[in-house]
C-alpha cells in the first residue's frame, strides 16, 4: 500500500496492478489429417478366347502373337486395304476398355498403324451395319502404349450369353496404297481408369 494511505477507517484503494501485454488468443486447431490416398485402381482383364487377322504376313507374325501377353512378339498382316485384327472375348468377362499396344521397336514402323476404327460385333472382322463402332477414324501418338479406348461390351450386338468380338480396322488405305497392320497386343479390361493408371495386369 502507498505510504500516504493513513485512513484507519476507510479501506485504502488497492494498489495498481502492473500492466502486462494482453494474453494472445489460443492458436486455431490444426487441420484434420488428409484422407488416405485410395489404392491404385485395379483393372480386370477380359478373357480372350480367339483372335484372327484379315491376312497373315507370315508364320513368324501370326495373329496369336497379339494375344500372348508378350510385347516382344508381333502380329502382322500383308499390305492390303483396311486390314483388321479381331479378338473374341468370353461373354462371362465384360469390359469397358480396349487396350491397343503398338510395336515398340521403331517409331517409323509405329506410324504404320495410322488411322483406325474399333468395332464390337458378333464375328471376326465384323464392321457391318449391325456392329457397334466404339472409335471412329482414331489415331494414337507415336509410342508403344498401351492406348486405352472406351468400348463397353454391354453395347455389343450379340445375344445374351454370346461372346463379343472386338475388331480394330485400319481406315484410309486402298488397294493402290495398301498398308500393313502390325501390333504387339490387343486386350480388353473392366474397371474405371485413373489419372495415373498403373501397369496393366497380365491378360489370360
Amino acid at each position: 500500500y502507498s505510504t500516504r494511505c493513513r485512513d484507519p477507517v476507510n479501506t485504502c484503494p488497492p494498489p495498481a496492478l502492473p500492466q502486462y501485454a494482453p494474453t494472445p488468443p489460443p492458436p486455431p486447431p490444426l487441420p484434420a489429417s488428409p484422407a488416405p490416398v485410395p489404392p491404385s485402381v485395379v483393372l480386370v482383364a477380359a478373357t480372350r478366347v480367339g483372335i484372327a487377322l484379315s491376312t497373315e504376313y507370315s508364320n513368324e507374325f501370326p495373329a496369336s502373337n497379339c494375344a500372348d501377353g508378350n510385347l516382344e512378339t508381333l502380329c502382322a498382316s500383308t499390305d492390303e486395304a483396311n486390314a483388321w485384327i479381331s479378338v473374341r472375348f468370353a461373354s462371362a468377362t465384360p469390359f469397358q476398355y480396349v487396350a491397343v499396344t503398338n510395336r515398340g521397336d521403331s517409331s517409323d514402323r509405329q506410324r504404320w498403324l495410322g488411322r483406325f476404327e474399333v468395332w464390337l460385333g458378333s464375328s471376326f472382322g465384323d464392321a457391318s451395319a449391325t456392329a457397334v463402332r466404339c472409335a471412329r477414324q482414331t489415331s494414337v501418338p507415336l509410342g508403344a502404349g498401351p492406348f486405352m479406348i472406351s468400348c463397353d461390351s454391354a453395347t455389343a450386338p450379340v445375344p445374351a450369353g454370346g461372346d463379343v468380338y472386338v475388331t480394330l480396322r485400319q481406315v484410309g488405305s486402298t488397294a493402290s496404297h495398301p498398308r500393313s497392320l502390325t501390333l504387339a497386343e490387343v486386350a480388353a479390361y473392366a474397371g474405371p481408369l485413373s489419372p495415373s493408371q498403373p501397369p496393366l495386369p497380365p491378360v489370360p
